[in-house]
């Protein structure tokens, strides 16, 4: 199964490995040798004042890079508690049609906050058919 989010200047697979206790394990998407790579995705600590989300190679006690499973096709978080979660927004960048992914929205006073679901599947309407104002880029 694989997840293709562009971060930035790479294109991730972010899902293109399973690591253990369900961790996402991203690698770049680039032909030539890359200068970095199995990488763990992590969300914030329950117990972290931070919304960032974000690829690792050394997690600290504030990042959680366990517990992600899908439902389906969505990307979900098995909380502390057990229960199911989906905390995923977005926030606009400087930059035109550049957004940031974050994770629980509680306490961020930042404008703009748009909630967003993380799925394995294309639109069902592709974003070509949209026009020019079609289209996004999450960077993390």
């Amino acid at each position: 199964m694989s997840c293709v989010v562009n971060f930035g200047s790479c294109t991730l697979h972010a899902v293109s490995t399973w690591g253990p206790n369900n961790e996402l394990i991203g690698n770049p998407d680039v032909d030539s040798s890359p200068s970095w790579s199995n990488k763990a995705f992590y969300i914030p600590a329950a117990s972290s004042a931070s919304h960032d989300v974000g690829f690792t190679l050394e997690p600290g006690t504030d990042m959680d890079t366990s517990g992600f499973i899908f439902y389906d096709a969505t990307l979900l978080h098995v909380s502390e508690d057990n229960s199911l979660q989906s905390l995923w927004y977005a926030l606009p960048t400087q930059y035109e049609k550049v957004w940031s992914l974050r994770w629980n929205a509680t306490g961020d006073e930042s404008d703009g906050h748009l909630a967003v679901t993380l799925r394995t599947v294309p639109p069902a309407r592709p974003f070509h058919d949209l026009g020019e104002d079609a289209g996004l880029w999450l960077q993390a």
